[in-house]
């Protein structure tokens, strides 16, 4: 049978025994949705935290189904897909919903104390240690299980050398990247939850972001580093210690500066507009709140076919509709500055040689206007008034820029091609 059948067959199956026999659990236990939880009435805001509701869903989620995408494979493999089907579909409903429902159930009647607690309440303090020496000793079967279930994350197996080791190997098995997305979820659980409780953001928009974030970095991560690594001829091991340097490194060094700018002078004012950030909170609120502007998404639709029937690239134009005039200039000067330089005659090359310098030159330009705005947004969290005493009118700096056009082609144009 196929993959997408069972999934949906399964999806199909826990959707009805929700509304069925779980209805019937709730209705037999005397379910109070306007009950207030011990999380209001005992709030302490260090065990007792009332959270939201997506929230619970996913830390319960991901409690009971972590190690699901590592097991599942694998008894399927041992035991074949039927045995594991029933087993997840018939022991999710009736074994482990029933436990977690009723355990849950009763802590919360109870004030939110545990089972052994709920226990010593009922039937003493005997029946209370007998219940967690059987718990502690289920638990030291269940942490040994997932131990050997880390370890095999991170463990590699032997290359054809018959050469292991822990990490990096001749041939890797992909398990490091496994073990890397699994450290950095680390990571970003803890940024979550910053943005969500302490800078306001939504659950839902902070979610869908998280999501769009997450897939664009590792489809772009992944695409760019396995091109960059056949380009230069880095082997496996020399890549994931790159990898490993370049996400630590990048890391602390972009979110130390967005927060640097943002305590500046803050995303979406005059002097940082973000006009790409700004767009996808446009967009994310809008899909949210159903306050989307169809008409004009669509005028964009529109213009954007139009584009490609008349052969010109989608993305450049797009760029340049959004983006601020003031940076859409230097593009459009820089493009023009290329197009003399190639439309010039020469050798093959001769042009490569001359548009490679001028992008060698361009990148130290735009390296160098990036550490200046990060110089200037440190002066003004220290609150340093580092302002020039006098003021350049604008000729003065179309002259200037002029000037950096003029230099950029004549640079471009003494670039020789590389002896063989």
């Amino acid at each position: 049978m196929s993959g997408v059948l069972l999934i949906l067959l399964g999806i199909v199956i826990f959707v009805v025994a929700y509304m069925t026999y779980g209805k019937f659990l709730a209705k037999s236990w005397g379910i109070d949705p306007s009950r207030t939880t011990p999380a209001h009435t005992l709030e302490d805001g260090v065990d007792y935290c009332p959270a939201k509701t997506p929230v619970l869903m996913g830390h319960h989620f991901s409690s009971i189904a972590g190690a699901g995408p590592i097991n599942g494979p694998i008894q399927a493999a041992y035991f074949g897909w039927v045995p594991c089907f029933l087993w997840i579909v018939i022991g999710g409903i009736f074994f482990g919903g029933l436990q977690d429902f009723g355990s849950l159930f009763a802590s919360i009647r109870h004030d939110g104390k545990s089972v052994g607690e709920i226990i010593e309440d009922s039937m003493g303090s005997r029946a209370k240690k007998l219940f967690i020496i059987f718990a502690l000793l289920v638990l030291i079967l269940v942490i040994a299980s997932f131990v050997n279930i880390v370890a095999g994350t991170f463990l590699t197996l032997a290359d054809d050398a018959g050469k292991t080791a822990f990490g990096f190997v001749t041939n890797p098995t992909g398990n490091q990247s496994t073990a890397m997305i699994s450290l950095l979820f680390i990571v970003l659980a803890v940024i979550y939850g910053y943005v969500t409780n302490r800078m306001g953001v939504k659950t839902l928009p902070a979610t869908i972001g998280g999501i769009i974030c997450i897939v664009a970095a590792i489809a772009g991560d992944a695409s760019q580093d396995l091109k960059t690594g056949f380009i230069v001829g880095a082997t496996p091991k020399l890549q994931q210690i790159g990898e490993m340097v370049g996400v630590i490194a990048s890391s602390a060094a972009i979110g130390y500066v967005l927060y640097l700018l943002n305590a500046a002078w803050g995303f979406g004012s005059n002097e940082i507009p973000a006009p790409q950030a700004t767009m996808m909170k446009m967009l994310v609120e809008g899909i949210m709140n159903a306050e989307l502007p169809w008409g004009l998404i669509l005028i964009g639709v529109f213009i954007a076919i139009v584009v490609e029937i008349i052969k010109v690239p989608v993305m450049p134009f797009a760029v340049g509709m959004y983006l601020p005039f003031s940076l859409s200039a230097g593009i459009m000067a820089g493009g023009a500055v290329r197009f003399l330089v190639e439309k010039i005659k020469g050798t093959d090359e001769e042009k490569k040689a001359r548009t490679d310098k001028g992008v060698l030159f361009t990148s130290g330009l735009i390296a160098g206007e990036g550490i200046t705005g990060i110089l200037l947004a440190g002066f003004a969290v220290a609150k340093l008034d580092v302002a020039l005493k006098f003021s350049l009118p604008q000729v003065g700096s179309l002259i200037i820029f002029i000037a950096l056009l003029g230099g950029l082609f004549a640079l471009c144009m003494k670039a020789k091609p590389a002896k063989k």
